[in-house]
């Protein structure tokens, strides 16, 4: 017998403006202990298209919304306890409007050079399977 966990899925998104900097967030992970730098991203609520959720998890956490977005890739992080499928985006042409994060979620945005985090990711500095993900298949388009 095997313990699956049934869940809804998720999106993220990479936010990359037209300097060439990604918008990365850093949240405490009670799971880690840590704190984690992570693109943005959210759980798909009930019925909700993955691309809306990857849109409204990019103006709730960081305050941009996109003129453009390119989907990169669907995964499943840990296909042997999970159901869970996370699809990821590019965005583009970003402009900046004021955050609305929820309850309880802190969170600090950060801008870097889409290349530090790419080398950050190489050398093992980006933990989150999700943003190592989205940087990668960024760097495909980029």
């Amino acid at each position: 017998s095997r313990e699956i966990i049934s869940h809804g899925g998720g999106a993220a998104i990479v936010p990359v403006d037209s300097e060439g900097n990604v918008y990365l967030v850093e949240q405490y992970r009670v799971a880690t202990g840590k704190t984690l730098l992570e693109i943005p991203a959210g759980k798909l609520e009930e019925s909700e298209n993955p691309l809306e959720c990857a849109e409204r998890e990019l103006t709730e956490e960081t305050g941009l919304k996109a003129e453009s977005i390119v989907p990169l890739t669907a995964y499943y992080p840990t296909p042997g306890y999970s159901s869970e499928k996370i699809y990821v985006y590019l965005a583009g042409g970003l402009s900046q409007h004021a955050p609305c994060r929820d309850e309880g979620e802190f969170l600090h945005v950060v801008k870097i050079p889409f290349a530090e985090a790419y080398k950050m990711v190489a050398e093992g500095q980006i933990e989150d399977s999700k943003t190592v993900v989205g940087i990668l298949m960024a760097k495909e388009i980029l």
